[in-house]
Order: C-alpha cells, then structure tokens, then sequence
C-alpha cells in the first residue's frame, strides 16, 4: 500500500509540474526509442537464427578469383559436380540459379523471381514445407514440371488456399534455364514463411534438371552452391579440401580452369551479415551513448527539482518520514517517468521501419517491427526501469542521506548544499564527454558520407529512373530484340521531361557479371597475366543516358546499331593497364566470349565497366 501511495503521489508531483514532465518524457522516448529500434536490429541480424536446421554447418562454396577482382565467383556446373563427387568435408552440396517467369490466371499477370535449385536444395539447408514435399532425387531427372512457391506467394496469390498443394498453375516464359512458355507446373509444396536464403525477393522454387550438356559445362559460370559440413569438420578444413579439388581440376582441364585454382568456403551468417555486424555494434554503442546522455540530462534536471523540493523534503523529515521512504519517492517518480518515456519510445522503432530496413542483408528475412514481440517489449522495460534507476540514483541519494537539521537549515539559507552542487557538476562533466564522444563518431560519418559523394564515379546518377524488364524465351535470339526495346525506347522518350532512355545489362554498381576473357590487338599475353574485363552491354543511349564522363574519342551512339562494325568503349583504368602511353582509339579488342574483335571509339572515365554497342547478346 505504501507504494501505491507513492505512486499516486509521483503522479500528481508530474502533473504540476508539466513543463519539466514533457521535457523528461521527450528526453526518455529519444533514448529509449533509438536503443529499442537498434535492438530490433540487433535481434534480426545477430541474435535471431538463422531459418535452417543447424545453421553453423551450412557454408556457401566459391571459385576464388582474387587476382582478376572476383573473391567469391560463381562456379560452373561441372565444377559443382566435381566438387560434390571428390569433397571429404560436406554431407552434401546443393547448387542454385537464377530464374523468373510470369505467373498467368487465377488474376493478373505477375512477373515473380525464382531460384533453379538441385533436388537436395531444402535437405541441405535442412528445410521442410509447412504444406506438401520438398524436391527428391527423382524430380532431378523426371523432368516433371513441379515447383515449390514461397509462403508469401501463396498468401498474396493464393489467399493461403491449404488445397494448393497439388494445383496446377500457369508459369510461362520461365527465363534461366527455366520451363519453355506456357507450361502448366504442379505445386507439390509450400516453404515456411521464415524461409529467406540469398533474397528475400524469391517466390517460387523448381527442381534444376541439368540436361547432359549442360552438367558438362566449365566455361559457364553462373551456380550458387551451398552445402552442410559434416560434423566435427571445421571451415578450415573444408577450404584445404575444396581449395585441393580446385587446383586439381585447373590441372585436369587447362583450357577452361587454368583460372580458377582456387576456392572458398565461407560460413552462411558471415555471407549473409557481410561487414554489417561492424556497423551493428557501432549503432548500439551510439545509441548506448544516447541513453547516457538522457541520464545525466535526467539526473541533472532532478538535482535542480529537488534543490527546489528541500523544502517539501524537510517538512515530511520533520513529520516522521524516513530517508528510506523519500529515496523511494525519488525513485518511484523516476520510474514513472522512464516506464511512460519507454512506452512512447516504442513509436521510434515502428517509424524508423523502412529506414532500418535498408541496413538488413537482403538474405535475411525482411525487418520488421511487431509491438507484440515479447523479446522486444522485454528489451523495452528492461531499459525504461535501468535508465529509471540510473538517473535517479544521485537524486535517491542525496535525499536519503541528508539529516533533517541540515535540510532545514539549507532550506532556510536558500543552499542547495556543496555535496549536490560537487555531483551536478559530475553529471555535467559526463554529459559533455558522452556529447562529444557522439559528436566525434557522428562528425566522421557524415564526412565519410561527404567524402563518397565528393568521388568521381565517372557518370551522373541525378535524376536518373531505372526498372527491370526481364526479356522471356521469345527473345533468346539477339536479332528479335530490337522490336521488343524500339518502341519501349521510343514512347519513354517521348514523355515529358525525359531527356533520354536506354536499356542496358544492369545497372551501375549493382551486378557483377558478366565478365570475359579479352586480348589486345599488339599485346603479347604475359605469364601472370589475368585479362578478364567486365562487361557492360546496352542499346547505342546506354553511355550517353547514363551521361558518363568521356576522357577520348566518343560514346556510343546511332552509328553503332545492331548492323555496324562492332565498336567499344573501354574505361580509362584498362588503357592505363593494358596500353599505357598509347592511345587507345582505333585500337582492336577482342573478347573470348564473343571470339569477334571491336574497335575502340571511345574512353570513359566510369571506373566499373567497359562494353560494347549494340543490342545485347
């Protein structure tokens, strides 16, 4: 009953008082909120597990071309295949690709992403449906269309139907080695909705079914492969096992792996997480920062109150009450204050949701916040009752130890006493450091951030619109695909304030491949030399659309359609590498993927890329 009496006490105290009140709420939901939507991230990416059976065994497996730029590369069928028949370490290894398709009837048309998988995919990651089956060895080989969709397609498209499971639906023009146009495939399962691995974006799943042609390819490199370490086998292991395969093959097969003796096992959360966890921790450390600050702030605030309040204090001393009992008034009204700051804070996380979710590794599972995550409420109350007693600490203190004479007589003089006065300034003096400590971190990142805007990336992205459009089978042949990106080009063009229009093989900064082996008309190939050039590839706009910075010659333009000498743009880092001194125009390059030459007309300063006119192949 006695806290009860407290507690109706503090509540009128802060109702008088309510300038001090909203100022203290304000401060407490600041602190609270940032740490709150910081845990949320915290809990998505270093503490939440992974959505597989075991995740510390699962690793992703990568040719290692370090020298030519490509630490993590995508390896090719046969290598896989190799790699899974001659590995001691694994239990098993998967292999994955990318796929899309148009979902058709039973509504609008949709364009969705998919993966390609291996039929031991779900078992290696240790996956099983919430409705049907996963994928068995036979369906490798059937050449049955079945396919496994996404819980959220299932919910979006299929309003959760639980009779999905062996329906059949129409996934037309499937691209990536995908199902021809128009085939009806069965669902044969629905993947549990925590179910993320690489994107987040992927809503449907078929079985890989290498034809015999393809499963002997080297020079294709395009697969994702995973696997699960067999039990007590660590990751250094596995990478001498896998690193001894690769330099095997590069000596089985000169001509297509002479480049590729080496490769990589890397652990899934490191693969996921990448360098984020570093940016984590330094988020929590300053939001930790923050809730010091608000402390001090609060503390100060409340020395200052109760200097005020000695009055108040003397007379209830006076009347009988004991210093235990003000200490716990103190620290009651501060927990009042903390309580109700931490449930406004709980505002911050919810509207920092699409902020925070940019930092999420897109193989996680999308972040979210839900107030009705008991980690997070917990996280929540744990923080407003520690930062409650944190601030108010000094205040409890401070009145539970002042004698009645000494308040009165304080009291009466107008001295709020040496000792508050010594402890004030205490506050002071971590309020300014933790302030300067955050100023410090907050100046260095915003002069990082100035420092990269400041760089030359060697076109202009202001004001620039991009999307995808994913061509079907129908266009495999580069000669039909001018008719499909003409009329596109032309009606965008067309629309007001457009100044012009392109489409291109991907996006600046966003793709790595492709990539290919490449020789200079006059240079003599040197030992050790790693001739690998990333391509960019593009309708004849694509350079000048993207206003890139010419440093010689010219860009590609109308000259260079479809039916032209096959002219390229190279970038200045590969003439300074490979024709230094020399001027690189009218110079002939010649790229093994094409095994055709082109003329250079041009050099530009876009640091990440170099291609050809042209429609792309």
């Amino acid at each position: 009953m006695d806290v009860l009496g407290d507690l109706r006490y503090a509540l009128r105290v802060l109702r008088k008082t309510p300038v001090f009140t909203i100022a203290a709420l304000g401060t407490l939901a600041l602190g609270i909120g940032a740490n709150t939507a910081i845990f949320s991230l915290v809990q998505t990416m270093l503490l939440r597990p992974l959505p597989y059976q075991n995740p510390d065994q699962v690793v992703m497996v990568w040719e290692d071309r370090t020298a030519a730029g490509f630490p993590r590369n995508t390896p090719a069928p046969a290598n896989y295949r190799d790699w899974q028949a001659m590995n001691r370490s694994f239990t098993d290894m998967a292999a994955t690709a990318f796929a899309f398709a148009n979902l058709t009837g039973d509504g609008a048309p949709e364009l969705v992403i998919g993966r390609r998988v291996t039929a031991n995919f779900f078992s290696v990651l240790g996956v099983q449906p919430v409705l049907g089956r996963a994928f068995t060895a036979a369906d490798d080989t059937s050449g049955d269309r079945i396919v496994v969709i996404s819980h959220a397609l299932w919910q979006r498209r299929y309003g959760g139907d639980p009779g999905i499971v062996g329906r059949m639906i129409s996934m037309s023009g499937q691209g990536s080695g995908g199902a021809a146009s128009d085939v009806k495939q069965e669902v044969v399962g629905v993947a549990p909705p925590s179910f993320v691995f690489l994107s987040r974006e992927v809503d449907y799943w078929v079985p890989m079914q290498f034809s015999p042609e393809e499963a002997a390819v080297r020079g294709n490199h395009f697969l994702n492969v995973v696997a699960r370490l067999k039990p007590g086998v660590t990751v250094e292991t596995a990478n001498s096992d896998i690193g001894a395969i690769a330099k095997r093959l590069s000596e089985e097969y000169p001509e297509t792996n002479r480049d590729f003796s080496e490769a990589v096992v890397v652990p899934i959360r490191e693969q996921v997480l990448g360098d984020t966890r570093v940016q984590v921790i330094a988020l929590m450390t300053a939001a930790a920062v923050i809730v010091l600050i608000a402390c001090a702030n609060l503390a100060s605030l409340l020395l200052a109150r109760a200097s005020v309040r000695r009055g108040e204090y003397a007379v209830r001393l006076s009347l009988g009450a004991t210093r235990g009992r003000l200490a716990r008034q103190v620290l009651v009204e501060a927990l009042c204050l903390s309580i109700a700051g931490g449930v406004l804070g709980l505002a911050i996380p919810v509207l920092t949701t699409t902020f925070v979710e940019r930092i999420v590794p897109v193989g996680l599972q999308a972040f979210t916040v839900s107030l009705m995550d008991w980690r997070l409420l917990a996280f929540a109350g744990a923080l407003s009752i520690a930062t409650g007693v944190l601030f108010s600490l000094g205040p409890a203190l401070q009145s539970a130890h002042a004698s009645t004479a000494e308040v009165l007589q304080q009291h009466a003089r107008g001295n709020a006493g040496g000792r508050s006065r010594a402890f004030r300034d205490c506050l002071v003096v971590l309020q300014v450091a933790a302030t300067l400590v955050l100023l410090v971190a907050a100046g260095l990142m915003l002069r990082t951030l100035a420092n990269f805007n400041a760089t030359d990336r060697g076109f202009d992205a202001d004001n620039v619109l991009t999307m995808v459009v994913p061509l079907m089978p129908k266009y495999a042949d580069p000669s039909k695909r001018p008719a499909f990106y003409e009329p596109i080009l032309e009606g965008v063009r067309a629309l007001p304030g457009v100044r012009g229009a392109a489409f291109g093989s991907a996006l600046p900064f966003q793709s790595s491949g492709f990539t290919s082996a490449f020789s200079v008309e006059g240079r003599q190939r040197l030992p050790g030399d790693d001739l690998d050039a990333l391509i960019r590839i593009g309708t004849a706009d694509y350079l000048q659309t993207l206003r890139v910075t010419l440093v010689e010659g010219r860009l590609l333009d109308a000259r260079d359609g479809a039916n032209a000498p096959l002219a390229v743009v190279v970038n200045d880092t590969m003439v300074r590498r490979f024709m230094p001194g020399q001027s690189a125009l009218g110079r002939q390059v010649r790229f093994d993927s094409t095994q055709r030459w082109f003329t250079v007309v041009g050099v530009e300063a876009y640091a990440f890329t170099f291609g050809w006119g042209g429609y792309s192949p």
